[in-house]
């Protein structure tokens, strides 16, 4: 029962992160709700198989394993922007290294990798002084029109 409690507690502090790294950094700049459920799926169910895993006599290779896989997703499917693959691999990562801190009790470290991840998106999504350009391809199939 035990570890129970502390798996939920563990993924109630996950869920805050990437609450605020989706909702208050992505989303705002982004406008864009297509990935947002990629983005919450994918962390959550890496955050449970991981924490799982640590729970038996699995090595935690096969998580990292589970983990490589899913990046391999990636070249397997449409393809996405790199701004949205950058946040899908922060939060495809940020579940892997929060299950383990918690499970070793490193609250210091999970503190330290959870607000340097967040301080630093935040400033990438500002600006930090660069301007992005958007551009669109337009491509016509009857260039005659």
């Amino acid at each position: 029962m035990n570890s129970s409690i502390e798996l939920l507690t563990g993924f109630g502090l996950n869920l805050i992160i990437v609450i605020i790294i989706v909702r208050f950094i992505y989303y705002p700049r982004q406008r864009d709700k297509n990935y947002v459920f990629t983005f919450f799926a994918f962390n959550t169910v890496i955050f449970f198989v991981i924490g799982l895993l640590t729970d038996s006599n699995i090595s935690i290779g096969v998580g990292f394993g589970l983990f490589g896989i899913f990046s391999i997703l990636r070249y397997r499917t449409d393809p996405m922007p790199i701004r949205e693959m950058t946040y899908l691999f922060t939060l495809i990562a940020l579940p892997v290294l929060n299950s383990l801190l918690l499970k070793s009790a490193a609250y210091g470290e999970f503190a330290v990798v959870n607000l340097a991840t967040v301080a630093l998106l935040l400033v990438l999504e500002r600006g930090w002084g660069f301007r992005y350009e958007v551009r669109k391809t337009i491509i016509y199939e009857r260039i005659d029109l």
